[in-house]
């Protein structure tokens, strides 16, 4: 039967011993002395680097013997290395156990060299699962901000394959908006704070928004007030600017119905018109962003919407200038 030898320099770690060369000169010249008779011979370096962060049989140790059993083995996977840095231990019984699966009985197999061998990267690896996790902390720590209600994933990252790095490893994120529903994360490997690698990860977003509907229907011609209208929370696919236009005072084209959103193109602005007249009772209303007083006064003139008029105090009587308000009410001018 004939014997094949399968050897990786490439994979080997660079400081194996001066004893450990001797013997692979052995090994490469003295196949029949060390070839199991129909069997497996596997020689296992205390440690060794790869390329890949999926090592197989053929990668982390030296086999000889049979040649299919050889050709067979090579390719075993024998775990997964997906963190920084990390170091697999691979010993004599996990790797019975995976040839077994294979079909290779322990009884065909022999090994000489180390009792384990821990394995590593040559390069190191950001997984992408890392660079997923710090672009969603950076979405996490900007929502709020940029009224982003929840975000979808549309463009994953892959593992960052870097050269071998011996440095402390930081990543930081930063954000931009490439469509109106776009976010682009940027992720950014840094070794000793000098940038190392780095890639970009998308999201499709949605916004906090808010929109004014019909609390009832409304009829054709009737003005819009606080009292037939409502404020409703919504998502949007784009982000809402400024302030919510509200449309009291104004009148409507048509019919509305009940929960219908209310636009710009469904009103308009009829011809000035006495809100207020002189005599009437009227709220007069204080408000900020935390507090809001009302008081109970008296129109001492007529008055339309945004104009300005004398109010008396019913309390006070003391009299004072205030702006009319679409709906009726006033509010002081200071």
């Amino acid at each position: 039967m004939k014997t094949v030898i399968s050897y990786q320099l490439s994979v080997i770690s660079k400081r194996i011993s001066i004893k450990a060369v001797q013997w692979l000169v052995v090994l490469l010249f003295s196949q029949t002395a060390l070839a199991v008779d129909g069997g497996l011979q596997v020689y296992l370096p205390r440690d060794v680097k790869i390329d890949s962060p999926t090592p197989t049989l053929g990668q982390i140790a030296i086999l000889s013997g049979d040649e299919a059993m050889v050709q067979a083995a090579s390719s075993i996977a024998m775990g997964q290395l997906a963190l920084v840095n990390q170091s697999l231990i691979i010993d004599r019984p996990t790797i019975l156990s995976r040839l077994a699966s294979s079909g290779i009985s322990a009884s065909k197999v022999k090994f000489a060299g180390a009792e384990k061998v821990a394995v590593s990267l040559k390069n190191t690896i950001i997984s992408s699962e890392k660079i997923l996790q710090t672009a969603t902390d950076c979405m996490k720590a900007a929502a709020g901000e940029n009224k982003i209600s929840k975000w979808t994933l549309t463009r994953p990252p892959q593992d960052l394959l870097l050269g071998e790095l011996k440095a402390n490893i930081t990543l930081k994120a930063s954000q931009s908006l490439v469509q109106p529903n776009v976010v682009r994360v940027f992720v950014e490997v840094f070794a000793d704070d000098k940038l190392a690698g780095k890639q970009f990860v998308d999201f499709r977003v949605k916004y906090s928004a808010s929109r004014i509907v019909a609390a009832a229907d409304i009829a054709r011609d009737s003005i819009i007030t606080q009292q037939n209208t409502t404020v409703q929370n919504v998502e949007a696919d784009s982000r809402q600017t400024g302030e919510l236009v509200v449309f009291y005072g104004m009148t409507t084209k048509g019919d509305i119905k009940q929960g219908t959103a209310i636009a710009d193109n469904m009103l308009y602005n009829p011809k000035p018109q006495t809100v207020v007249k002189r005599n009437q009772n009227v709220v007069i209303k204080i408000e900020s962003s935390a507090v809001m007083i009302t008081a109970t006064g008296k129109a001492m003139d007529d008055g339309m919407a945004g104009e300005i008029i004398k109010v008396q105090n019913n309390d006070s009587k003391r009299i004072i200038m205030a702006k009319v308000n679409a709906d009726g009410s006033v509010e002081p001018v200071f």
